[in-house]
């Protein structure tokens, strides 16, 4: 199928398949990557590009079918390569996280002003609702999820004395762990969750994509996070997938998901190895992501940093205070618990060494 789309000012003679959408022929024809391909299904808003001056969702349209020039994010800056207010006004108020979203975000703030509907906050909020961040732009709703979790009903699906539950980073024993006791142990606070979702302006049956594993307790604990998230109005759908799968998904840039679950083993005992490469946006790559809650705040980049470079009280103190202060004004987990590891010896065993990352040096182990 010969079509003729008129891109960013300039006339493209194509020939695409007729099932080709806008999104891909964008992306894939014409190497126009900055509109990005989230959901593909219409739901999320990465994908908004402007044709004939209004917004659409360019994986819903079929590419053959456009009629009106298409103006996408490389379009809105000028000919001398000045960037365009509303870019420079995300720029300028750090309105980002990973930045996936963002140029279906611009595009669709661009439209709201041409469109009349930013004369006030709630006009604003309602006619931007449908571009969502992923990725801890909300903190509020990562709040409200802290206190709607049953951080001891998730636990108790591990077993007797599977672990201790936490609302925290750092697991206690490490180097500049304190218990701030931030959000609740024992049990979910849903009216203090509804509050921060209210505040975060989330509208009620909203829905959440959730990707965790089939294994284990893992399908028994997605049924309790969808019951405590059905009581402050949001939707969990539920993804189960084998393990490998999951971490494969949820280590993708841009695969549609808003909350996974996951754990961590650190490879050493200093909370570089918990807060710098979990959390760390400067590492933030195209796929095997470890910062699957694609975090990404520069004044917390940049102290991540600063401690990393510190050494002795002054180091632990920095990942002490980093750890209570995400947690609390920016979340970017819910956390739930640290595991136990049982270990067993008979009475033969000797040289036992005891090691808190690894449990026991078994190097070191011998018979009595």
């Amino acid at each position: 199928m010969d079509s003729i789309l008129n891109v960013n000012g300039r006339e493209h003679r194509l020939s695409l398949d007729p099932r080709v959408t806008l999104l891909d022929a964008l992306r894939e024809t014409m190497g126009l990557t900055g509109t990005k391909k989230g959901c593909d299904q219409g739901q999320c808003g990465a994908c908004t590009v402007l044709v004939g001056g209004v917004r659409v969702l360019s994986c819903f349209v079929l590419a053959g079918a456009v009629n009106g020039a298409v103006t996408t994010i490389e379009g809105l800056s000028g000919e001398d390569g000045a960037l365009h207010p509303m870019q420079q006004a995300f720029i300028d108020c750090d309105a980002y996280q990973c930045g996936y979203c963002t140029p279906g975000q611009i595009m669709s703030a661009v439209a709201c002003i041409h469109e009349g509907h930013a004369g006030n906050e709630d006009d604003i909020r309602e006619y931007m609702s449908g571009n969502i961040c992923r990725c801890a732009a909300y903190p509020k709703i990562v709040q409200a999820v802290n206190y709607a979790i049953d951080r001891k009903a998730l636990l108790a699906q591990g077993g007797y004395l599977a672990g201790k539950r936490t609302d925290q980073i750092l697991p206690p024993g490490m180097a500049g762990f304190r218990d701030a006791s931030l959000y609740p142990l024992k049990g979910p606070d849903i009216a203090t969750a509804k509050k921060w979702l209210a505040k975060a302006g989330v509208k009620d049956g909203t829905g959440i994509e959730f990707y965790t594993s089939n294994r284990g307790a893992s399908p028994l604990q997605a049924q309790i996070v969808q019951f405590n998230l059905k009581q402050i109005g949001l939707n969990v759908n539920s993804h189960l997938f084998a393990r490998a799968v999951q971490i494969d998904k949820e280590g993708t840039r841009g695969e549609p998901f808003d909350i996974t679950s996951e754990g961590w083993i650190a490879d050493y005992a200093d909370p570089y190895d918990f807060i710098n490469v979990l959390l760390s946006g400067d590492n933030l790559h195209d796929s095997n992501n470890n910062n699957v809650a694609y975090f990404n705040d520069p004044k917390y980049n940049k102290a991540m940093t600063a401690a990393s470079l510190m050494s002795g009280a002054a180091r632990y103190k920095a990942y002490g205070n980093l750890d209570v202060n995400m947690m609390k004004d920016n979340p970017p987990w819910a956390a739930r618990n640290n595991f136990n590891d049982r270990i067993l010896l008979s009475a033969k065993v000797g040289c036992f060494t005891y090691n808190s990352i690894y449990s026991v040096d078994l190097a070191a182990a011998c018979i009595k």
